[in-house]
């Protein structure tokens, strides 16, 4: 995620992906789906759409070739092996190449697994691998690629409710600095959602950070109004007022009780 990158059986791909745009966005298409053939007629429709057959057809070839190249880190002696297919009608990429796209959905697997088996423990790992993953957008230099955009803003979604799971785990583990970490990089992504601040709010009283919940419930509602005109809901709400009760009893865990509305 973020800028490409890539490892192949000879060491790690050069972020340029092919020489050029284009080349980072042909590896793209086939890592995306790894077994996926991506054929001919696909790759000039997404990338030379404005071009005369003829031209498109020469210009995926020598994008091609740069790719093979770019793929095998200038290794002479590359294996047939390392795509699928005919290079005149379909192709894809083996699993002698990996992107960090694998890595990325291989620990959403993790995470949602240890979520239902309630291994809270795996589940906040599995969010550190996450976190470390997700650098940002999935290829921001390419982000007026219409093709993408609909993978980057899922790929971004995911990530955000990766952070929320991993800190709801962390937060059950009284791991409270680790869950506000998480949390801290999920309104990176999604400063609208309330159950992030909720959240937030709650490791803050449990930790007895009053101002700290205070200052988390303004922000919540300043960028809720502004932003979509609305007030925070009722949860929310019930969460400040605890937050202000604490200066007068703080023996009781107001944190309790609710949903996350």
């Amino acid at each position: 995620c973020g800028r490409l990158a890539g490892t192949t059986a000879w060491g790690a791909m050069p972020v340029t992906g092919g020489g050029n745009r284009k080349g980072r966005l042909m590896f793209l298409m086939l890592a995306w789906h790894p077994g996926r053939e991506m054929t001919r007629d696909e790759m000039v429709e997404r990338l030379w759409s404005h071009m005369e057959m003829d031209c498109a057809l020469r210009n995926l070839y020598v994008t091609w070739s740069n790719l093979r190249k770019t793929l095998c880190c200038g290794n002479k002696g590359v294996p047939v092996d390392l795509f699928a297919g005919s290079n005149n009608d379909a192709l894809w990429l083996t699993d002698l190449v990996k992107s960090d796209l694998d890595e990325f959905q291989t620990e959403l697997r993790t995470l949602r697994s240890a979520r239902i088996n309630g291994d809270a423990e795996l589940v906040v790992a599995t969010a550190f691998r996450l976190s470390d993953i997700y650098r940002g957008d999935l290829l921001p230099i390419d982000i007026y690629e219409k093709w993408f955009e609909e993978e980057r803003n899922r790929t971004r979604r995911e990530f955000c409710d990766a952070m929320v799971t991993g800190a709801q785990a962390a937060f059950d583990l009284t791991q409270y600095d680790t869950a506000m970490a998480f949390l801290h990089r999920a309104s990176e992504i999604d400063h609208l959602r309330e159950d992030i601040y909720q959240l937030m709010m709650r490791c803050q009283i449990n930790s007895g950070q009053r101002s700290g919940a205070i200052d988390t419930y303004n922000t919540c509602r300043t960028r809720l109004v502004d932003d979509l005109g609305i007030d925070p809901c009722a949860e929310t709400n019930r969460l400040f007022q605890a937050v202000l009760a604490m200066e007068d009893d703080c023996s009781g865990d107001p944190s309790e009780g609710g949903s996350d509305g």
